[in-house]
């Protein structure tokens, strides 16, 4: 467990409601001289505003992951993603340098037969998606960033069990988000080789 913990070095999830917060060392960026300071929050007084202020956030890009679907409009990448081989245990694959995910209804841990979050119109046909890039908003600097993802990624329960007399240091979301194993959660699963922060992140980052 301590092992899988350092070797996330300067990666911690922090917390996933409908977007994700992390909070990451401030070297982990490269920085060029002609790269402006990355700054906290500025909020400035505008008129054109509902509430009369316009708040501007620093963003930065790191990390990626399955966001933008692709349909059948999109052509020759959806007629090659119905026919691929090779999907790996996480349901991914590459095509042309390309990363994707599929999922089904019944892959999805968040279902909502209104259509919010997403509506799905049967139990078995797959929906590809596309992996991107991160877009964070830089919320705080202080020695370190606090980030908020710019989009929500993903929906799961905070508690996979029955219980829900459960707290964030157990939660099985959280043992999802850094990937702990079975010991970490009263749910008692392994989120060691399917989570979060390990199709996010690559070993470099």
């Amino acid at each position: 467990m301590e092992r899988e913990k350092s070797r996330r070095t300067g990666r911690s999830i922090v917390s996933l409601c409908l977007a994700l917060v992390l909070l990451l060392t401030s070297g982990i960026f490269p920085v060029r001289a002609e790269t402006p300071a990355i700054r906290d929050p500025r909020i400035a007084e505008d008129a054109n505003m509902k509430a009369g202020l316009k708040a501007t956030w620093d963003c930065v890009w790191f990390g990626s992951y399955p966001q933008s679907e692709v349909t059948a409009a999109d052509g020759e990448i959806y007629t090659k993603l119905q026919n691929a081989g090779g999907w790996d245990a996480n349901a991914d694959v590459v095509i042309d340098g390309v990363k994707y995910r599929r999922k089904r209804k019944n892959d999805a841990l968040a279902v909502s037969e209104s259509g919010d979050p997403y509506a799905w119109p049967d139990a078995y046909t797959y929906h590809y998606f596309r992996y991107e890039p991160i877009k964070w908003r830089v919320l705080e600097t202080n020695g370190n960033y606090l980030l908020l993802s710019d989009r929500s990624l993903d929906a799961r329960r905070a508690e996979e069990s029955t219980d829900r007399s459960f707290g964030w240091d157990t939660c099985t979301v959280r043992s999802w988000l850094n990937g702990y194993d079975a010991g970490m959660n009263r749910y008692k699963r392994d989120y060691t080789k399917n989570n979060f922060i390990d199709s996010a992140f690559s070993a470099e980052e």
